[in-house]
């Protein structure tokens, strides 16, 4: 990776890291996810990037795929779990990451450090060479030493200029047969610990969406807004959210309820696909910590922190 390359990286990591500092001071019980969301994402805006995917708030036995809606008045209660998941766009890199944090309490501050301490025991032993399995037996062994379970179905992944997901994914239990990381990968590894059974299965819509492709829509205004998706390389690649697609019906002129239902219209003609809530399959509490790193010969650099 050259040089100039690797520079764009490290500036979406620290826009990643400053929005994630937000989080940690904002995330606070009676506080707004709405108001949250959109603090953390004009950041990522203000700081010369824009949002890779929508911030992610997750609570309890979510694991991850939520963000709340344009109306959402959810406001943050004691003693719950929450992930904030978030990923910045500078000229097409990414830098992803995310944090637990316990709403004025802290009852579960070992499945908490349980996901931290299996990202921070990968951090100081990944480099070239190894196998995704080697790094999901580290994440394994940490997590279950505390006696929690990782999450067997979710997995880190490989970013790339304006690819969130692509290439090896990096698992959360050891595996026998895997890739190989190589050098100069930028990989986000983000171990999820949980009391319960270690598996997740799809909920509720959770407000998040990707454009699939575009298609023969008769409604008008769905077809408008398909058009504007296609054409924004951002919107049309990386995931987007219904929040964002109500700014961009005002910008068209669009009534509010004219665009909700052009998004439900791309999603039932297949335009779009939305992505469902993951939860704990037994209800149980779910942790999760991540981090972007930069894979090196010997070693990594954590692109995402400050």
């Amino acid at each position: 990776m050259d040089e100039e390359l690797i520079k764009k990286y490290r500036i979406a990591g620290r826009i990643t890291a400053e929005a994630l500092e937000i989080a940690k001071e904002k995330a606070t019980e009676g506080y707004s996810l709405l108001s949250l969301a959109e603090e953390m994402e004009e950041h990522m805006r203000k700081k010369g990037g824009f949002p890779a995917f929508p911030v992610n708030i997750s609570i309890d036995d979510a694991a991850a795929h939520f963000t709340p809606s344009s109306d959402c008045d959810l406001v943050f209660k004691r003693g719950q779990i929450v992930k904030i998941d978030c990923g910045a766009c500078y000229m097409g890199c990414i830098g992803d990451s995310a944090i637990t944090v316990e709403i004025g309490s802290n009852t579960q501050f070992a499945l908490i450090e349980s996901s931290k301490r299996a990202l921070d025991r990968v951090i100081k032993l990944i480099k070239a060479g190894m196998k995704t399995g080697e790094v999901g037996a580290i994440i394994e062994q940490e997590i279950s030493s505390m006696g929690f379970a990782p999450i067997e179905n979710l997995s880190g992944h490989e970013v790339a200029e304006y690819n969130l997901h692509a290439g090896i994914s990096i698992p959360n239990v050891a595996e026998r047969i895997s890739p190989e990381i190589r050098e100069e990968m930028c990989i986000a590894v983000e171990p999820f610990a949980t009391s319960g059974r270690g598996y997740i299965t799809e909920s509720e819509n959770g407000n998040i969406y990707h454009f699939v492709e575009k298609k023969n829509v008769h409604n008008e205004k769905a077809r408008e807004l398909m058009e504007r998706l296609a054409s924004d390389r951002a919107l049309s690649s990386l995931p987007f959210c219904e929040r964002w697609c109500v700014r961009i019906g005002e910008q068209m002129g669009m009534e509010r309820k004219d665009l909700q239902r052009a998004l439900k219209m791309l999603e039932r003609s297949r335009v779009i696909r939305n992505y469902p809530v993951l939860r704990e399959v037994t209800g149980s509490l779910v942790s999760q910590w991540e981090h972007t790193l930069y894979i090196k010969d010997e070693g990594c650099e954590v692109l995402t922190s400050l």
